[in-house]
């Protein structure tokens, strides 16, 4: 079982966190009004997926140990270097650069 620590509910600026949910919120419902009745009107769920998809990523941020990290920084520069480095040599050429993967 996955066990979390108790101490990082207590740590959390819980007035940021509301007021980045507010902000996201106020987000949404303007991509909703705005394409509302349009050929976009289902791209707000879109953003809904995304803003959870963030949030997931915030609470695995949150919870891991940044000193477990510390230990293996150097193979996650060097993998971050080859990465970047693939983009360079098989990244798809757009406008000229080659930027990122396109992913679908």
């Amino acid at each position: 079982m996955i066990s979390v620590d108790r101490r990082l509910f207590y740590n959390v600026d819980w007035a940021l966190v509301l007021a980045a949910l507010l902000i996201t919120a106020i987000g949404v419902a303007t991509i909703f009004s705005a394409t509302y009745n349009s050929r976009f009107s289902g791209i707000y769920v879109k953003q809904m997926y995304a803003v959870g998809l963030g949030l997931l990523g915030l609470v695995v941020a949150a919870s891991v140990d940044y000193r477990r990290l510390a230990d293996r920084a150097p193979v996650l520069f060097l993998l971050a270097l080859g990465v970047l480095g693939a983009v360079l040599l098989f990244g798809p050429r757009i406008a000229g650069t080659r930027r990122w993967f396109v992913l679908g």
